[in-house]
């Protein structure tokens, strides 16, 4: 397993996890590890600053949107990356995944991604649908828009 700086925020500003834990450090500090739908790979954030209960959207002090998706759990490399990061640091943590948890969406949240890249197509236009098994509208947005959840 490698480690690696992941992309740009400009080039990849909307991560969406599943397998999804939320890591807070001892000095209070939190970050969302898990296992990365777009790219295949364990991820970890920055500090995330800012966190939307109902569309379960954090932003990072870099900026980046991370979206937890499904239910929360464990990738290995993402846990490897984080306990490395800890390592090095000198510092502890303690996982609060279940303060993110949201069991009445859990099961039907995979379907969020899907639909927030077939509308977000990179052009002038923002589309809506409506995911039918959870009966919630979703509204397109450009990434920069996302910020302000």
């Amino acid at each position: 397993m490698g480690i690696w700086h992941s992309a740009s925020v400009e080039s990849e500003p909307v991560a969406f996890l599943s397998r999804w834990q939320a890591m807070e450090t001892e000095t209070g500090f939190r970050n969302f590890i898990g296992y990365n739908l777009g790219t295949g790979c364990g991820r970890m954030s920055n500090c995330f600053v800012k966190f939307d209960r109902e569309t379960r959207r954090g932003v990072t002090q870099s900026g980046r949107i991370y979206e937890l998706v499904a239910e929360s759990g464990v990738n290995f490399n993402a846990s490897i990356a984080w306990t490395i990061r800890c390592v090095e640091s000198d510092m502890a943590s303690t996982d609060v995944s279940s303060e993110y948890a949201r069991p009445e969406i859990d099961l039907h949240q995979p379907a969020a991604p899907l639909i927030a890249d077939l509308f977000y197509d990179g052009s002038a236009q923002r589309l809506t649908g409506k995911v039918q098994m959870i009966g919630q509208s979703v509204k397109a947005r450009y990434p920069g828009d996302l910020v302000e959840l």
